[in-house]
């Protein structure tokens, strides 16, 4: 995943809490991804064109997991949500509304910095929402890479409004 390309489409500062004893997650904005084919490139698939728009969700874990972290084994460089893409238009078929996670410790940073993306954004959409997930637990795989459980219910949603660039957190209330 590229981090930190294009402009700003809406910036945010939203607080969802902790994430792993001690870091908290926090949600920074949606950057503008360019046209499908800029931000897709060879994942778009054959026969799609046009001038369809995509973002991505950029955010911080406070503070940073370092390498040598000992409250953080298995974290460094991992994702610690997932997150779904629920736009209120319909989302083109093709498009899953997973995105793909990345996460970068900058040296001297006091956070990690990551994203997910992109996510095709359907022309006239207003209001977008956002399912994060907790990650529970990361393990090596068996070809050399690792798994990670997710939690099944998300932590909260997301709402981000286009129309007025005003963004908030729903936690999910227990039980549901």
């Amino acid at each position: 995943m590229n981090p930190v390309r294009g402009r700003w489409l809406v910036a945010f500062d939203v607080d969802c809490g902790e994430f792993l004893p001690g870091r908290r997650l926090v949600l920074r904005g949606l950057r503008d991804e360019g046209t499908w084919a800029e931000a897709f490139g060879d994942r778009l698939p054959a026969g799609v064109a046009g001038p369809g728009r995509a973002v991505s969700l950029e955010h911080e874990v406070v503070p940073g997991i370092r390498e040598d972290d000992p409250d953080g084994p298995g974290w460094y460089g991992r994702e610690l949500a997932g997150v779904e893409f629920h736009p209120d238009l319909p989302r083109p078929a093709w498009d899953r509304g997973d995105g793909q996670g990345w996460l970068a410790v900058p040296p001297g940073e006091p956070c990690a910095r990551g994203g997910w993306g992109p996510y095709a954004l359907p022309r006239g959409a207003r209001l977008l929402r956002f399912a994060v997930f907790a990650n529970l637990a990361v393990r090596p795989a068996a070809d050399g890479g690792v798994v990670v459980h997710r939690v099944s219910d998300p932590a909260g949603h997301l709402v981000v409004d286009l129309a007025t660039g005003t963004a908030g957190w729903e936690p999910a209330r227990p039980g549901r």
